[in-house]
């Protein structure tokens, strides 16, 4: 596949995988087509906006990758600084076009990682998930820790993992336990109620920072209480949209968020879409 193609299929899976993030509905404390969750900067159209911000991003540090690769060498030296430089330029793309709000900083992140350590992967000799995750996990070691935002004062207090963490382990829990549930849930239910389980399913598996910035340790520990709860209700009796529109609900009155797991959902759908396409 010609680095142009390759690019292309790589950029709309990420435009795919955000946008199906965001029309998941309902889902607790995040903006989707029901409400702003608890997000009182952010809507349905800002967020719209931004995923085009994200895929504009993601074919840029494709460009960088395909400029540090040469005869199946990759300079990774090189490339982290460049791709350090590329995601600062990201963050200011995205803040520009949002006037200040942080709507995707953590996919630009994860979104970016993996996008770029799956081109790697690809032309220096083949996909696999487990060179694919190696490759994440080098990228993630590569590149310096930003100790000055929100997320890493809550891994540092809490004793959590974080973004980096998660990357770092090369999304180890994407690719072994995300992908095959979301896969599992969608033979059973429609696209649309196979992404709201996983998103909750997702929140009970790892540590959502973001729930501990809106909540403190008292607030995540609840949220993750009643996440529990709704998915084994689901497990016995079904799928039930009002359930999951009282937790949204409840989640908006504690101004709780899943942003952390959102962004692992996107993530685990843009894997998804990959393997699949390598599988075809």
């Amino acid at each position: 596949m010609r680095s142009s193609k390759l690019s292309q299929v790589i950029v709309e899976a990420v435009r795919y995988a955000l946008q199906a993030e965001l029309d998941a509905t309902p889902k607790p404390g995040l903006v989707d087509r029901r409400n702003n969750g608890s997000h009182t900067d952010m809507d349905y159209a800002l967020m719209q906006t931004s995923i085009g911000i994200v895929a504009e991003s993601v074919d840029a540090f494709l460009k960088v990758a395909d400029s540090n690769v040469e005869d199946n060498n990759l300079y990774i030296e090189n490339l982290a600084r460049e791709i350090q430089e590329e995601g600062v330029r990201a963050e200011l793309r995205m803040l520009r076009a949002t006037d200040g709000v942080n709507t995707h900083k953590g996919a630009i992140y994860c979104m970016g990682l993996a996008a770029t350590a799956y081109y790697i992967c690809f032309k220096t000799g083949g996909v696999t998930p487990q060179s694919w995750q190696e490759q994440i996990k080098l990228l993630a070691l590569s590149l310096e820790r930003t100790k000055d935002t929100k997320g890493y004062a809550v891994t540092r207090k809490y004793r959590v993992n974080g973004a980096v963490e998660n990357a770092v382990g090369g999304y180890q829990q994407v690719f072994s336990k995300f992908v095959p549930f979301f896969n599992a849930i969608g033979r059973v239910y429609p696209f649309n109620e196979a992404c709201v389980i996983t998103l909750l399913y997702i929140a009970t598996q790892m540590d959502d920072t973001n729930l501990y910035v809106r909540g403190g340790k008292e607030g995540a520990l609840w949220a993750v209480k009643q996440l529990e709860r709704l998915l084994q209700i689901f497990k016995e009796d079904g799928y039930n949209e009002v359930f999951a529109q009282q937790l949204d609900d409840e989640f908006i009155k504690r101004n709780l968020s899943l942003g952390g797991s959102a962004d692992m959902l996107a993530l685990t759908l843009f894997v998804n879409s990959m393997l699949e396409i390598d599988k075809a």
